[in-house]
This record gives structure tokens, C-alpha cells and sequence, in this order.
């Protein structure tokens, strides 16, 4: 009761004081909409191409290595680039241009690190669940049943970044269509065109807020109101400091005169728009958008970083967007031109329903108005000092702002009462902070970007410079790769750091159980900790690529892999099992191509010759047929080399599965990964690299192994000197749902382990996972040959599973010795 009395006396006492002050009491005013307006002709043809990014993430505890899924996803701006290919199909280059920051696979915004923190504890590690973008209101229409209705997807495997410093700091993602989604073209936004007449005035930004018309001021949203705040404003860009600044051409910077630097100082304003919020000209042209610079403060990307971003992803507007911008053009005209505009927006409503949109300019034109309702409504009158800026086009009416805000003052009078009470409590009381707030309850407005607690944070390790190895091998072990330089260096993500952070209390944080929400129903989840067991017939799917690499693409590919599974007869009973190799050869182009190709056949022909027969197979026997096939492709290699003065090499890494059972070996540095949907991704094998052996001897870090002068130096391969090669093995056992990715060293030197475990989570197909793998080792930088083979396991043996075998993916020479055509 005491404190209690306590609230009423604060509150009281501050509605007191403010009617003292003889300000009018406007809380208890009903929201009402602002006057009918409409937006500048530049924020009305782009804002329908705005769109809000929301990105999930989980965690994971030094306890619990298990991903937890995060309730509150990151929420950001983007902008829809591209509309067709080159054939003029429809929704087959879909692309969304974001801020990095908002989609970093390392590290989510301080939001979702909050809301984890509160419930979990100190984070150990993140990875991202999925990215989903949606539609805002200004194109699907206000009403609660078209809020948020029309999303795609983006994989998370796409983002190629690991969000560091020297990462780009805007981001064009590839979109996918989910359910329900339109079937024509989209709304888009193109850069500034040779074409234009010149722009005049100053960039609009638009970004996306609640239907209050202010913007959110935090960099996260609950489940319950993501569609409650896909309502565009637009702010003038003026407001916004800016790396540079565009003129009316869109092109142009700011600078100081003693360094030749962009002047950037931090406004409220700029650091309360959403980072993705974009910037245009008076044609509707993006000319910028707002990210993060390294201080955390929000800035406006210039024009020159933008086209580096959409690089060469066409732009160019569909039939929508097309008659869209007729439509504007006509409804803008002075004088308007009211017949165009109907026919433009009548045949929008007809060919893109789902373009709700379009209605409110449909009806002012049959109606021979120039004025549309505003899509956002005032609940609270903001003060002019709150948030300057703000232009009519954000739905905000002007009278509005003649009201001072009492309701404000008194409301913050209030809060600042229960604060210190809050505050008093928890002095006297030693409780752990939000423990009887229910999960979906949290609300991240209570955790503002100027939070009484720490949010954890990474520090990002940093990039070393890279050292190009010699023209020339000198030994059949030790092969050169091309180094990139430090501004050609793949953007693949790091690996994950430690994170630290600052509890709220000593005491360890509460667990709080809720039900896992429905966009986390397909993210693998911890199963129960049960007894691994023995003979459990698992099949395993399996899809492999090889690729030369961009920078090698004009010469012989060096690479092989073979995949191979079937069903055996062994005491009577079905069993599956699996051969997956993966070989790097060395030696010179045609040197190379053929000790790769000649290895797997060799160790092929030695495990099938096995296989064949129904001889009891258990771990230990797996291990004696694969180190003996391995063991003959040595003797080969090394034999041919000194016979015929050839210089013969290949790594190799293999495994053999059968049933649940899998032995895996390698030599050299190509590698072998398990990717297990609870404990996530390690790495199995052991690099035969002198930079392994640095890291295993902590002379260097595990990040320098990319970058070492060194790296190109392995030292056992297939074809050396010695008669015996030492071969590591290592036996595993597996579950249903369990991955193994082998792959040469052109994959995973470009392609860092984060981002190979993201794409392996986001892909149930080997064949997409295989091709995005290969696809982002191109994307960054595709120095070397790139090989990467997946595998997935499921228990799902037919009953009546007949003996045979079947090849995935081989060299063409070892078709004969199997019996089986490839796949």
C-alpha cells in the first residue's frame, strides 16, 4: 500500500505542476486523423517501394549451446530494386537494397540483444534464423486485413558480409516469394537516369513508423505490432547528416575545409529514422540512404555508394511501376489531369489488386480532387522541438503542432515519479531485472538506445594484410594461390567471437518459457539429450558441385569429388551407406586434374569392391576400407611420379557411411564439416597446413589462417615422397537431420565457417545448399578451384528397400568400375 500511496502522490503532484504552469491537458483527447494532404509527387511515386526488413535471429549460452530463437526481431528499412530479366519474366530478379547493419549475420542490433539478454543471459554466440520483408501500407492499403499482408524471404545464406568494418555498408539481397504473394511485377526504385531533367529541391527521406506519424526510435519490434509500424513518412534529407550530400542532380558532397572529409554531426532526428530508410530526389529517384557510421550514429549514404551497391542488378520498372508513374505524373500535373490519372490508377486496380494503394489517388481523381487522406494518424500532438523536420508529407497536420505539449509534459512528470519509485524498489529489493515480465509482454520501448544496461557487443576481429605467395611451388606439397589484396578481400563472415557483456544483477538471470512462435517453426530446435544409437538405418541424400573459380575460370579444373549411395544386403536386412570424396589435385593444371581423378577412382573401386558384398560392416571395418583404398591411391600417385618424372598431388577427405556410422579421413587441407541442427557446425578434420599447426601451437590466431603468407603450404598430401601417407581418421556417429559438407580449400578459404553453417541451416536440398556454397565462394573472390558436397540424413529406409547403388556425382572414368550410370 505504501507504495502505492507513493505513485499517487508523484502523480498528483505532477498534474499539479503542470496545470500550474497553465498548460492545457490534452491527454485524454481521442486520436484523430490529420488533415487531408498528400505527400510530395516524389514521396508518393516512391514510398509504395519501401519496405520494412525484419531480421531474426537466435542466440546461444556458454551453457547452452542449443540455438534460442529471439522473439524480437531487428526491424530496418529497405527499398525494392529491380523488376525482370533480360527476357521480360516477371518476379525473377526481385532485390532488396538494405544497410548492412541491419542483416549483420555476426551481431544483431542492441534490441535484440537486450530482449536476449533479459531472458537468457550473456549471448555466446548469434546466428540469423531468417529475413523477412514486407510490403508497407502506402501499397497493400491501411486496414488491419492488408497490414503486413504481401512478404517474401530472404535466405540467410545470401548475405555475403560479415558486417565489419571494412564491409560495404549497404547490402542488394535477392528476394523470395512466399506464399500468397503477387504474381505481376513489384513497385521499385531506380537510381537517378541520364535521362532526367535535372532535380530540384532538397531529397526526401521516407522511412517507416507506427501510425502516430514519428518515427520509432529503436532498432527492434515485438511480434504484435510489426504490422503496426509499416506507415511511410518522409523527413527532408537536410535533417539527416550525410556522408554526401546530393544536389539537385543527385550527385555532389559536403566537406570540411581543413581535411576534405564529410562533415558529420549526429542529429536526434537522423539517429530516430531506421537505418535502410531511403533518400530521393524530386523525381523519385533514390539518391541515398540512411546508415550507421563507425560511431553508431545514423547517416545518409551518398548516391556513389548506392549504385556501387545495386551494381549491375537492372532497375529498370515494370508495367506496375510504369503506370504507377503515369499516374502520379497526370494526378500532379498542374492542371491536373484528371482523366490520365483515372485511367492509370483504374487499370492498376484491375491488373494488381493486391495494390490497395492505388484507391485513395483512384477515388480524389474520379472525384476531380487533388488531395488524399493521409495514411497517418497523431495520437499524441508531437512538439515542435520533439522531433523537427517532420515535413506535412508524413501524414502529420500542421495544426497539430500549434498545440504545446502538455499531455507530454505531464506525462513524462508522471514517468519520471514511477521511475524513482521503480528505482527505489529495486535497491531495496535484490531481484533479477524484467523476472515477472511475461516474454511476450517485453516491451523493447522500455529499452531504449540509451539503456540503463550494457548491451553486449563484439569486437570485430580485425582483417590482416594479405601476402602474395611465390610464383611457383617448390615442393609437390606446397601449391601457390593467388593472395587478394586487402581491397579485394572476400567478405565472407569471421568467425563468431567471444561476446562480453555486463549483467543487470550478480544473480544468474531467470529462464522464462513461452511458446516458440510460428516464424520459428522450421528453425531446428535442441533436441532431448538422448543415447546415440547403434544401427539406426539412415539414407543419405547427397548433391556435389565443382566449379574452377572465377579467377582460374580459363584453366583446367584441379578438383574432383564422387558421390555414390545405395542399399546393401547385410544378414538379411537393408543397409544404406554413402561414399562422398572430395579431392584437390596438385602439380600443374593437367598434373592436378588428373591425381584428383585417378585418387578417387582408386579409393572408389577398392570401397565398392566391399560394398558389394553383404560382409558385416561395422566402425572399425568402415575405418580398414577407407585408410586402405586411401593408402593405394598413395602408392599410385607416388609410383606414377617416379616412373614417369611426373609431379603428382592431391589432397583428399572422405567419408564412408553406413547405416548411422560414418568414418571420415582426410589428407591435407581439404576439409570435412558436421553440421548438426542442435549443436550447429564443426569442423571435423584436421588441416595438414602449417598455418593449422601455427594456430594448434598459438603462435598465430585461427582468423590469420586466411591470410598468412604461408597458407599455401600443406605438408602431407597424396603422391609425396614417403611409401606410407599418414592418414587421420575420424568415426562418427550420426542423427536423422545431421549434414556433412566436404569441400576443397577454394570453398572454405572464401566462404568462412559462419556463413557455411548459415547457409547449411537455411537449405534442407544439398543441390541449392552445394550451389549457394559454391555461388558465395565466386561472390568472394573464387580465387581457387571451389568444390563443396553435401549431405543430408533422414531415417526414412523404404521397408522395402531393394539392393542397388546409385552415383550422384563422379568423374566420368569411374562410371564403368561402379556398373551404374551418373545422376
Amino acid at each position: 500500500m505504501a507504495g502505492g500511496t507513493g505513485f499517487r502522490r508523484v502523480a498528483l503532484a505532477g498534474i499539479v505542476f503542470a496545470l500550474a504552469l497553465g498548460i492545457p491537458m490534452v491527454m485524454a483527447q481521442p486520436a484523430r486523423a490529420a488533415e487531408p494532404d498528400r505527400p510530395p509527387q516524389s514521396v508518393a511515386l516512391a514510398r509504395v517501394a519501401v519496405v520494412r526488413v525484419l531480421t531474426y535471429y537466435y542466440g546461444t549460452t556458454k551453457d547452452n549451446p542449443a540455438p534460442i530463437p529471439v522473439l524480437a526481431p531487428c526491424a530496418s528499412d529497405g527499398v525494392l530494386i529491380g523488376t525482370t530479366d533480360q527476357s521480360g519474366n516477371l518476379n525473377t530478379a526481385n532485390y532488396v537494397l538494405t544497410a548492412t547493419a541491419a542483416v549483420n549475420p555476426l551481431v544483431p542490433c542492441q534490441g535484440a540483444q537486450a530482449a536476449f539478454l533479459q531472458l537468457n543471459g550473456t549471448a555466446a554466440g548469434w546466428g540469423i534464423t531468417r529475413i523477412v520483408v514486407v510490403l508497407n501500407v502506402s501499397y497493400t492499403g491501411t486496414h488491419e486485413s492488408q497490414r503486413g499482408s504481401i512478404t517474401y524471404s530472404i535466405g540467410p545464406g545470401l548475405v555475403t558480409t560479415n558486417g565489419g568494418p571494412g564491409a560495404p555498408r549497404l547490402l542488394a539481397l535477392p528476394l523470395t516469394n512466399a506464399t500468397g504473394s503477387p504474381s505481376h511485377d513489384l513497385p521499385v526504385i531506380s537510381v537517378p537516369q541520364p535521362s532526367d531533367a535535372p532535380a530540384s529541391g532538397t531529397p526526401q527521406v521516407i522511412d517507416l513508423t507506427s501510425y502516430s506519424g514519428q518515427p520509432l526510435n529503436r532498432d527492434a519490434v515485438r511480434q504484435n505490432e510489426i504490422n503496426d509500424t509499416l506507415y511511410p513518412i518522409s523527413v527532408s534529407a537536410d535533417q539527416i547528416p550525410q556522408t554526401a550530400i546530393p544536389n539537385a542532380q543527385g550527385t555532389g558532397t559536403a566537406t570540411t575545409a581543413a581535411t576534405g572529409a564529410p562533415a558529420i554531426t549526429p542529429t536526434a532526428l537522423g539517429n530516430s529514422i531506421d537505418v535502410g530508410a531511403a533518400a530521393v530526389d524530386s523525381h523519385g529517384r533514390l539518391v541515398g540512404m540512411v546508415v550507421k557510421d563507425s560511431n553508431g550514429n545514423h547517416v545518409l549514404a551518398s548516391l556513389a555508394e548506392v549504385k556501387k551497391a545495386v551494381g549491375s542488378i537492372s532497375s529498370q520498372p515494370g508495367g506496375l511501376m510504369t503506370s504507377w508513374q503515369k499516374g502520379i505524373s497526370a494526378f500532379y500535373a498542374s492542371p491536373t489531369d484528371f482523366t490520365t490519372a483515372t485511367d492509370a490508377f483504374r487499370a492498376l486496380q484491375t491488373s494488381a489488386p493486391d495494390f490497395a494503394g492505388v484507391k485513395p489517388f483512384l477515388d480524389a481523381a474520379q472525384q476531380q480532387k487533388t488531395t488524399i487522406p493521409s495514411l497517418t494518424q497523431v495520437s499524441t500532438p508531437p512538439t515542435s522541438g520533439l522531433l523537427p523536420g517532420l515535413t506535412p508529407s508524413s501524414g502529420i497536420g500542421r495544426r497539430t503542432l500549434i498545440i504545446i505539449g502538455g499531455g507530454i509534459v505531464v506525462a513524462l512528470a508522471v514517468l519520471a515519479g514511477v521511475l524513482l519509485l521503480v528505482l527505489m524498489r529495486r535497491r531495496r529489493a535484490l531481484k533479477p531485472a524484467f523476472a515477472q515480465i511475461p516474454p511476450d509482454e517485453i516491451g523493447l520501448d522500455l529499452l531504449p538506445r540509451d539503456s540503463m544496461y550494457e548491451i553486449p557487443t563484439v569486437e570485430t576481429p580485425q582483417v590482416m594484410p594479405a601476402v602474395r605467395p611465390p610464383e611457383h611451388r617448390s615442393q609437390p606439397y606446397s601449391r601457390p594461390r593467388p593472395m587478394p589484396d586487402i581491397e579485394d578481400m572476400p567478405t565472407g563472415a569471421l568467425p563468431t567471437p567471444a561476446i562480453s557483456s555486463a549483467r543487470p544483477s550478480s544473480a544468474p538471470a531467470p529462464r522464462l518459457t513461452a511458446p516458440i512462435p510460428p516464424e520459428f517453426a522450421d528453425m531446428p530446435m535442441p533436441r532431448p539429450p538422448t543415447q546415440p544409437r547403434k544401427n539406426t538405418s539412415l539414407m543419405s541424400y547427397a548433391a556435389g558441385l565443382t566449379h574452377p573459380g572465377i579467377k582460374r575460370a580459363n584453366d583446367p579444373n584441379q578438383d574432383n569429388l564422387l558421390a555414390l549411395h545405395g542399399v546393401r544386403l547385410a544378414d538379411t536386412r537393408p543397409q544404406p551407406y554413402g561414399l562422398y570424396i572430395v579431392a584437390d589435385g596438385m602439380g600443374g593444371h593437367l598434373n592436378g586434374q588428373e591425381a584428383s581423378r585417378l585418387a578417387i577412382e582408386i579409393v572408389t573401386k577398392t570401397v565398392v569392391q566391399v560394398l558389394n558384398t553383404s560382409q558385416p560392416l561395422d566402425g572399425s571395418g568402415l575405418a580398414g576400407i577407407l585408410h586402405d583404398g586411401v593408402q593405394r591411391a598413395n602408392e599410385e600417385l607416388r609410383r606414377r611420379n617416379i616412373t614417369e618424372r611426373a609431379d603428382m598431388g592431391t589432397t583428399m577427405t572422405a567419408a564412408l557411411i553406413v547405416d548411422d556410422q560414418a568414418v571420415i579421413v582426410n589428407v591435407g587441407d581439404s576439409r570435412t564439416y558436421l553440421m548438426s541442427p542442435e549443436a550447429g557446425l564443426r569442423q571435423v578434420t584436421t588441416d595438414h597446413s602449417v598455418v593449422a599447426s601455427l594456430v594448434s601451437a598459438g603462435v598465430i590466431r585461427a582468423d590469420e589462417i586466411y591470410t598468412h603468407p604461408r597458407r599455401n603450404q600443406i605438408y602431407r598430401s597424396l603422391g609425396g615422397e614417403e611409401e606410407q601417407v599418414e592418414v587421420d581418421v575420424f568415426p562418427v556417429t550420426l542423427q536423422a537431420g545431421d549434414k556433412l559438407l566436404l569441400c576443397s580449400d577454394g570453398l572454405w578459404e572464401m566462404v568462412r565457417d559462419p556463413q557455411i553453417e548459415h547457409i547449411l541451416r537455411a537449405t534442407a536440398d544439398p543441390q541449392q545448399a552445394a550451389q549457394l556454397l559454391v555461388r558465395e565462394a565466386n561472390t568472394n573472390g573464387g580465387e581457387d578451384n571451389i568444390s563443396a558436397l553435401v549431405v543430408r540424413l533422414l531415417d526414412d529406409l523404404p521397408q522395402n528397400a531393394q539392393p542397388g547403388m546409385r552415383v550422384i556425382a563422379a568423374p566420368a572414368e569411374i562410371q564403368a568400375q561402379t556398373g551404374q550410370p551418373q545422376a
